[in-house]
């Protein structure tokens, strides 16, 4: 199979790139990626996996201990794109896909490391899409966008409480 992304190590101390995963499987991983309590990495590929919608993996900051722990279906979500994790309290890994989903706009989901189980926690209408994925606020609240939907079309700024997943369209 042919390598379709990197993840990739930039030493600062001495220059170099090392590279920690090239996938085969899973492509295009353009966002960050999140570091765990538990000192791995995690992130995601806008594409490939069993369905060609991404997939969520993991990775050691020395490269070992990979693991892709879920391929997107598109019931699921789908193209999780420019999607940086959010590690919350209670362990799982937080995210948004910008397509698919029970309602077919994307969703906001929970990942648990241990189980490799994926939980649809949001869907949003069709043709909502997020773009860039959540951010944690300094008030306990996470944040996100879509690129389309909302009360004119062009997009929303939403809020959601990470205790209950109630969100709130900002």
């Amino acid at each position: 199979s042919p390598i379709v992304g990197t993840v990739f190590r930039l030493g600062l101390t001495t220059p170099g790139l090392t590279t920690l995963q090239s996938f085969a499987d899973g492509s295009r991983p353009f966002s960050g990626l999140a570091l765990g309590s538990d000192g791995l990495l995690y992130g995601s590929t806008y594409s490939g996996g069993t369905a060609d919608l991404g997939t969520l993996f993991r990775v050691g900051p020395d490269g070992q201990n990979f693991a892709s722990l879920h391929s997107f279906s598109g019931a699921d979500g789908a193209r999780p794109d420019d999607l940086k994790l959010i590690e919350g309290s209670d362990g799982a890994f937080y995210g948004a896909t910008s397509e698919g989903g029970p309602d077919g706009g994307g969703t906001l989901f929970r990942l648990d490391p241990a189980t490799q189980t994926l939980t649809t926690v949001y869907s949003f209408i069709a043709a909502a899409g997020v773009d860039a994925g959540l951010v944690a606020g300094n008030d306990g609240f996470w944040y996100g966008t879509t690129y389309s939907g909302g009360a004119n079309g062009a997009g929303s700024v939403f809020q959601v409480d990470p205790g209950t997943f109630v969100l709130t369209t900002l």
